[in-house]
């Protein structure tokens, strides 16, 4: 489970905590505790790979307001 560096609290979505109650975005907590740095929980990414979601395509976007 990604844990916030800067709160310590753990979450499975951790962007939006960092976007909401930090106030920085996540390219900044990126700069600042390294590139490789999850914000993802590993079960979030296998569920939305089979729904066939990607962050990069809007396939998941079309499926769900069927554009």
């Amino acid at each position: 489970m990604p844990k916030c560096m800067i709160c310590g609290v753990n979450f499975k979505l951790l962007n939006s905590h960092i976007t909401r109650t930090h106030k920085i975005a996540t390219s900044e907590y990126r700069d600042m505790f390294g590139e490789d740095t999850p914000f993802t929980e590993e079960s979030v990414r296998q569920k939305q790979r089979e729904n066939g979601y990607s962050p990069f395509s809007v396939k998941g976007v079309s499926k769900k307001f069927g554009v």
